[in-house]
């Protein structure tokens, strides 16, 4: 089975000069991830997101 999931979700993102990172966050999951850079943190909160929606319709948390 295919199922196509739309979701849209705020997001912001922040560099944190002590790391040296870009750090993304989602406040509706509370989510965090990071990057070298913007474009690098966001894709790795779009992947963060997409895979704690997977696991959670997988696990039968959220009906699709």
């Amino acid at each position: 089975m295919v199922m196509q999931v739309i979701v849209n979700l705020q997001g912001a993102i922040r560099k944190d000069p002590a790391a040296d990172v870009f750090v993304s966050y989602c406040p509706a999951l509370k989510l965090y991830s990071q990057g070298e850079d913007e474009d690098q943190a966001m894709d790795a909160l779009k992947s963060a997101v997409s895979l704690f929606l997977t696991h959670c319709i997988e696990h039968g948390k959220v009906k699709p």
